[in-house]
């Protein structure tokens, strides 16, 4: 690998500073960069500033922010407010930070930020695949529960139906059979008025 003479620079936008964290790590591991080697970049190599109060991060301090689950978990109040995509100085509202990537012998960083964003790329795709097969499921489960509604109905339906068939004889709607005939020739006939 080359030495690159520059530092070179990204922005990133708090909620992805994780993601952009992690991608950059996994890239420089493609490499075959890991162990004290990984360490060493990270700390003398990678920072990250905040675009509006300018809060230095290390590399390292990334990685101990990022190795919490969650902000729960996180000791360390700052690496709080990052897990919780806030600027890790309390009271700044700024939405990203820069990464600024140093010169280092044996790591050339457009390289590394290629395979970074590459993985990125990736890992974006499997997160869209991963909530487009959420959306089928959930549609999925909505269409089951409408089919199941719509059996109970008709199945009460039924039910009454067939109770008032059983009371009346006849089914809603229908006019039930008169239980009682009147024979025509019993009624005397009405003589027709004027």
């Amino acid at each position: 690998m080359a030495h690159p003479a520059t530092e070179v620079h990204r922005d990133v936008r708090l909620e992805r500073l994780r993601t952009f964290h992690e991608a950059l790590v996994g890239a420089l591991g493609e490499l075959g960069v890991g162990g004290v080697r990984l360490g060493e970049i990270l700390s003398r190599g990678v920072t990250a500033g905040c675009a509006q109060c300018g809060f230095e991060l290390t590399g390292e301090e990334l990685a101990a922010a990022f190795a919490a689950d969650d902000a729960h978990t996180a000791a360390n109040p700052k690496h709080a407010r990052l897990l919780q995509h806030y600027c890790a100085r309390n009271g700044c509202s700024s939405y990203f930070y820069r990464f600024h990537l140093k010169p280092l012998t044996g790591v050339e960083w457009p390289g590394v930020l290629a395979r970074a964003e590459a993985r990125l790329i990736a890992a974006e795709e499997l997160a869209s695949e991963r909530e487009r097969e959420a959306q089928r499921a959930t549609a999925l489960a909505l269409r089951r529960r409408l089919l199941i509604g719509a059996a109970v109905v008709g199945g009460l339906v039924a039910l009454w139906a067939a109770r008032r068939w059983w009371q009346t004889g006849a089914l809603p709607g229908t006019t039930p059979p008169p239980k009682y005939q009147i024979d025509p020739s019993s009624v005397p006939a009405q003589p027709a008025s004027r």
